[in-house]
């Protein structure tokens, strides 16, 4: 029901979008007294069907709620260039720039890109000002009051855009027992059983059920029980069932295994992502190739020593490889005992402090991509000594190491980029990690790259 719920929802968002590109184009040629033509006509066209397919692969209509509006922004923003640069292509290509005035265009550009987040924008308020009245929310609960169900109902709280009002945790534990997660975020309305007259009773209208997968028997009595209300349930599988739901099927003879641990660039995948890399790296080395040999320049003017700081880190298959950065530095650490970057650190330079705050000392692993030893999107490569390190601390850490590694990652554009001094924070960078390469798509490694221009090169964790 919520799947067809979101896909109205979806097609409504198509139809703003579609009026929002109509509307635009022909307010542009009103204010600057365009007459309407068939070439308009063809242009509109094209771009509400460019506009669909691009901002549909880059998921713009995938709703999640509680996303930040600057991710829709930044996502509307590059479909739009994108649109803008096929429909200056198509008209190269059939001869008919003539045809139009470039400052129609121009300000179709600029009033589509205003329209188009103005409704989102205009949307987002309407719904958080509908949730602040408790009578338009959901009430929802959660069976089993566990870390990950107290997850959870810290996420309900944080997030009113979710519609939700978290009443309480079910369970038979009791707050005072010891085995029940400290700082619970809600208290414990009920036992189990209590479960079912609250659905019948219409109490919770929402349950979500984050129980072990240990307890599938009561799992599945709860089911059967709670399939006689009219109540919403959703299960939180734990990690062990999310890898076996999320893995693929892999032939060996006549037998069929479940591949839990394995890369996702295989076959066709593998060369779609090679092009991929190729292609992005030797188009944006051509771009910033000035910009690259002016920063070499200043490095080389302000302080002593190389310009290109080498260093090893493990890549694909664990195996080591040697990356480029624009030194930052005064001192080079390298081996077995190297010491993380820190905020005021003495060793960064002042020209050094802000490449890296800017992501600029890492623009010459461009050439590592082309040399096929990195990828532009994928798990950042630590240094090998703090491989050691946390391979011994976090399961799974090897893991990220089934791909090459990236210049951006999923984990980067979340906020989990620069200084990492805490074991849990390390521990949700490698979650990220793994979550990429698990659910890789050519999509989502667009995705990233634009998060990245938007939000991915500044960080203030990044010294």
């Amino acid at each position: 029901f919520n799947q067809n719920r979101d896909q109205i929802t979806e097609q409504l968002f198509r139809l703003f979008d579609l009026l929002s590109i109509t509307l635009s184009l022909l307010l542009s040629m009103w204010l600057y007294s365009t007459q309407f033509s068939q070439q308009y006509f063809i242009a509109g066209t094209l771009a509400m069907l460019c506009y669909l397919l691009i901002s549909s692969a880059t998921n713009i209509y995938h709703l999640q709620p509680g996303r930040d509006i600057n991710h829709h922004s930044g996502l509307v923003i590059f479909s739009s260039i994108l649109t803008f640069m096929i429909l200056l292509i198509a008209a190269s290509m059939t001869k008919t720039t003539a045809d139009y005035s470039r400052v129609t265009i121009t300000l179709w550009f600029f009033l589509m890109c205003l329209f188009l987040i103005a409704w989102r924008v205009s949307f987002r308020r309407i719904r958080l000002n509908w949730f602040k009245d408790k009578r338009n929310l959901k009430r929802v609960a959660i069976i089993g009051a566990n870390d990950i169900g107290n997850q959870i109902a810290t996420s309900i709280k944080e997030n009113v855009s979710f519609g939700y009002q978290f009443k309480g945790f079910f369970d038979d534990r009791k707050e005072s027992d010891e085995r029940t997660a400290k700082n619970l975020a809600g208290s414990i309305i009920g036992s189990f059983d209590d479960v079912v007259h609250s659905a019948r009773n219409k109490e919770i209208d929402v349950l979500y059920i984050a129980l072990p997968m240990a307890a599938e028997q009561r799992i599945i009595t709860l089911l059967d029980k709670l399939s006689d209300s009219a109540i919403a349930v959703h299960i939180i599988p734990n990690f062990f069932i999310y890898n076996i739901l999320h893995a693929r099927w892999h032939n060996i003879g006549s037998y069929q295994a479940l591949s839990i641990y394995d890369t996702p660039f295989y076959g066709a995948g593998s060369l779609l992502k090679k092009i991929e890399d190729m292609i992005i790296a030797a188009f944006i080395l051509l771009l910033i190739i000035i910009p690259m040999l002016l920063i070499a320049l200043a490095i080389k003017l302000t302080s002593p020593g190389p310009v290109i700081f080498k260093q090893k880190r493990y890549g694909i298959n664990g195996k080591e490889l040697i990356i480029y950065k624009f030194r930052s530095m005064t001192t080079c650490d390298d081996g077995r005992a190297v010491k993380q970057a820190e905020k005021n650190d003495p060793r960064i330079t002042p020209l050094g402090a802000f490449l890296r705050r800017t992501s600029m000392d890492e623009l010459p692993q461009f050439v590592n991509v082309l040399q096929g030893t990195m990828s532009v999107v994928g798990p950042r490569p630590h240094a090998v000594a703090h491989n050691e390190e946390y391979r011994r601390q976090i399961g799974g850490y090897m893991l990220r190491h089934l791909v090459k590694p990236g210049i951006t990652g999923w984990a980067q554009i979340n906020g989990f980029r620069g200084e990492t001094k805490e074991l849990q924070l390390m521990k949700q960078r490698i979650k990220y990690d793994l979550d990429y390469i698990r659910n890789w798509s050519l999509m989502w490694d667009i995705k990233i790259i634009i998060q990245t221009i938007f939000k991915g090169f500044i960080n203030k964790n990044a010294y």
